[in-house]
């Protein structure tokens, strides 16, 4: 069975897709942590998402139950807290870019299994974070109120410095807190500002308070408040919560004007104004690299700089080649979702690619400029072109520093593409392949390797999918025979169940 075939029968168009992502983002194909789930509920006689008769590849693809009320739909609702490129993006949309942006945190969690940064329980908040966001926004603060008071003030201190302090809590904590400022919250920070006036003047009860908002829950966290519990443990987004998940999910930052007005309006209860303005922020182009982001982050891509391969046996492989690798990816992920049908099968069974010289040359493929341009297979040379699976990065990134591990490239599809759990290996299992022979295929050791009965349970899950990879090497260049022998990619993938 090829590679490519894997996923022939998945024909999501762009809508679908962006459903999928999203719960796929928030599961990665596992279960989430226990917290009151949150009720997706759906207004009387609204269509359901992804029904609209024009369409013949909806989620019925992905086995969906016809028959299961999707009004009644639950899920858990872990507390997240903004990730770093999240934080960075609402602080630009709160004050524009203040030199102060220019700040550190610690790197996210994540891994090969949940290669997101927002996993709740990854999500801490050690010492040191803590002392950097205070850092963040002691800096932030100043920097706005000595350079751009303007920016958030809409009135005049003169005529009334604290109506106007007050004012300016209402509609900044409305805009930091993705809601309406509460009266706990306004008492809270009045305080505040009082404190900052008493000790020198307006501005500096305006920088403590903008100090104490970047600080607070509200702002650092995705608090969802719900409208109303409709079962122990499970309530409804009301159309704040859903303002922001819309806005966060596609844009990667913090409701813009038209979702805070839908939002106060409360139309963001209703199926077909969610819909509206999913399809209007998906124009915006925030929702580009957010895209681009999320399967940049799936594939595994954002340590591909830091891969490190035999510079003897992968001659050619330097940083600059993984950044080129980087680029290919994204690239050619913006091309499917955005200029293309959107569909995952084109992204794992498009038969071009997207290459620059400088990865053109590390492919042995000459004759290609400095810009990354998109790249037919026929003039590949003989490289297969299969969408994401037969992208160099992808492929390096599940592979040793000398060979490649068909286990571990199939492990990757099994449970990261196809979102199926592996079983764990047994206690006693060994996880060291003997010496490769000179005259001997990965294939034929890593066969040896899991005929015993004690690993072949878990062995024919994933190892087939891998030995279909096996022609392209531990570099992610394109071969067709190893140690003098022709390569044999032929296999049998155990279904999905």
């Amino acid at each position: 069975m090829k590679p490519e075939r894997l996923f022939s029968k998945f024909h999501l168009p762009i809508a679908s897709w962006l459903i999928l992502a999203n719960a796929f983002a928030i599961t990665s194909c596992s279960n989430a942590p226990s917290r009151p789930g949150i009720l997706l509920s759906r207004s009387a006689g609204s269509d359901e998402l992804g029904k609209d008769n024009k369409n013949k590849d909806g989620p019925e693809d992905l086995g969906a139950d016809e028959s299961q009320d999707l009004s009644q739909i639950k899920v858990a609702a872990p507390l997240r807290k903004l990730t770093n490129t999240e934080y960075t993006n609402t602080i630009k949309d709160l004050f524009g870019e203040p030199a102060s942006l220019n700040h550190t945190f610690i790197k996210e969690s994540s891994s090969s299994i949940f290669p997101f940064p927002n996993r709740a329980t990854e999500q801490t908040v050690p010492a040191l974070l803590a002392n950097q966001y205070l850092a963040a926004a002691e800096k932030i603060a100043d920097t706005v109120v000595k350079t751009n008071l303007a920016s958030v003030l809409s009135c005049m201190p003169a005529k009334g410095e604290e109506e106007c302090a007050k004012t300016f809590i209402k509609e900044m904590g409305a805009k930091a807190f993705r809601r309406p400022v509460s009266d706990e919250q306004m008492t809270l920070l009045f305080s505040i500002w009082s404190a900052g006036r008493k000790a020198a003047d307006f501005n500096k009860g305006v920088e403590w308070v903008l100090t104490a908002m970047l600080q607070m829950p509200e702002f650092l966290y995705h608090l969802e408040s719900g409208s109303e519990p409709v079962a122990e443990g499970v309530t409804k987004l009301d159309s704040y919560d859903m303002a922001s998940r819309l806005s966060y999910f596609i844009l990667g930052t913090m409701p813009d004007a038209a979702l805070m007005t839908a939002a106060k309006e409360g139309k963001l209860t209703q199926t077909s104004e969610i819909e509206a303005q999913a399809e209007r922020l998906l124009k915006l182009p925030q929702a580009k690299a957010t895209v681009e982001r999320f399967h940049i982050q799936w594939m595994g891509m954002e340590s591909i700089e830091t891969l490190d391969r035999d510079a003897t046996t992968f001659t050619g492989f330097s940083p600059l080649v993984a950044s080129a690798m980087r680029e290919e990816v994204r690239a050619f992920v913006s091309d499917v979702v955005f200029e293309g049908d959107g569909k995952i099968k084109s992204l794992f069974g498009s038969r071009y690619t997207y290459l620059n010289s400088t990865l053109g040359d590390y492919y042995g493929i000459k004759g290609l400029s400095s810009k990354f341009e998109k790249i037919e297979e026929s003039r590949l040379g003989g490289r297969p072109a299969a969408g994401l699976l037969t992208m160099g990065g992808v492929l390096a990134l599940r592979a040793s520093r000398f060979a490649t591990s068909p286990t571990i490239r199939g492990a990757f599809v099994r449970s990261s593409i196809l979102c199926q759990p592996l079983p764990a290996p047994p206690p006693d299992a060994v996880f060291m392949l003997p010496e490769q022979k000179a005259n001997q295929t990965r294939r034929q050791l890593v066969e040896m390797h899991a005929s015993s009965q004690a690993c072949v349970g878990c062995h024919r899950l994933m190892d087939p999918i891998g030995l279909g990879l096996e022609g392209f090497d531990a570099g992610g260049r394109h071969r067709s025979q190893e140690n003098g022998q022709k390569i044999d990619v032929s296999v049998d993938v155990e279904p999905i169940g």
